[in-house]
């Protein structure tokens, strides 16, 4: 079937789910793909099939539009949940981006406004619309899974930090005895070394090689002790690093916020979506404008597109936002 798919300009839902899973050579089920798709890791595309929605033009009105083909899901926000008892269905608004027509009412004709372009429909249609996607994506988004390697799980990095743990304990048992036993061997020469002016020759002769026999052993459980103390610290500092992994995993600890410097030289304590969307629609389209000159024909649309696929809200709000940009100093046209 990865032959067939290849060839298909488009695959539905079931589809994609078994490609994804043959090509991964894991269980992927319709769930994971779903947030998969909604991480942004891969597009999705619905059968607009006539469905009726809206834009803002340049001036910030809603001009009313009706889809046609497939089109782009930027985001899909609910309104309303399902009532069964009372007989109403879901009600979602969706961010699209395709072709959209613009009907005349006078003669029930429709005329091309966009080839693809950013627009969006509420609906209540109780039984959804399929979801379809590009055989290309669904090769691209396999590639990214095959290229994660295997992480543990939590139960097997809690299993490896007891067991460092507990040979943690045993080292400094060691340790403990090591030390104990020098200190022992200290004072038994320096008590052979006190009586040595209490006995004759061969004595002291004896006693003289038995200290010389017990420095020789304090040296080597010197030596000995020293090696345990440095496997005892790479230890540790593997511990330390295995325990800020569980941490992280457990608590999910994410980094502070910084300070966010916007173009204009103002300064946020925070960062938000919205706000990182306009400072990179001002970068990108009013940063190095002539401010001598008017706004380019269509700019607020185009802003507006911007911010929609960076947040993924509604283009009502995303007028506002781009109209917020706008430079205050330009001429009129």
């Amino acid at each position: 079937m990865e032959r067939i798919y290849r060839l298909l300009d488009w695959v539905d839902l079931a589809q994609a789910v078994d490609w994804l899973g043959k090509l991964t050579g894991s269980l992927v089920g319709e769930g994971e793909l779903s947030k998969l798709v909604f991480s942004k890791q891969c597009d999705a595309y619905i059968q607009a099939l006539g469905l009726k929605g809206y834009y803002i033009n340049d001036e910030g009105f809603e001009v009313d539009v009706i889809g046609r083909g497939f089109q782009l899901v930027l985001g899909i926000e609910t309104l309303r949940k399902a009532d069964k008892k009372n007989g109403k269905p879901e009600k979602r608004r969706f961010s699209l981006e395709g072709a959209r027509y613009e009907p005349d009412p006078y003669d029930n004709e429709i005329t091309l406004v966009a080839d693809y372009d950013y627009w969006e429909a509420i609906t209540e249609d109780e039984n959804g619309y399929p979801v379809y996607f590009k055989p290309a994506d669904i090769e691209a988004l396999a590639a990214r899974i095959n290229e994660v390697p295997e992480q543990p799980d939590t139960a097997q990095l809690e299993d490896l930090r007891l067991q460092l743990e507990q040979e943690k304990a045993a080292r400094e048992a060691v340790e403990a005895e090591l030390q104990g036993r020098r200190a022992q061997d200290g004072k038994r020469a320096l008590v052979d070394m006190k009586n040595i002016f209490m006995h004759d020759h061969k004595e002291f002769v004896a006693m003289q090689e038995r200290a010389e026999q017990a420095e020789r052993m304090v040296t080597a459980l010197d030596r000995q002790l020293t090696d345990y103390i440095e496997k005892i610290r790479a230890g540790d500092k593997l511990i330390e690093g295995l325990t800020q992994e569980l941490r992280k995993r457990h608590s999910h600890e994410r980094l502070p916020t910084q300070v966010t410097e916007l173009v204009s030289g103002l300064y946020f304590p925070y960062a938000t979506k919205q706000l990182e969307a306009m400072r990179d629609a001002a970068l990108t389209h009013w940063k190095d404008h002539d401010r001598s000159k008017p706004a380019p024909y269509g700019i607020q649309k185009t802003v507006a597109t911007f911010l929609a696929t960076r947040t993924g809200e509604n283009a009502r709000k995303l007028a506002e936002l781009a109209a917020a940009i706008k430079p205050d100093d330009l001429p009129k046209a």
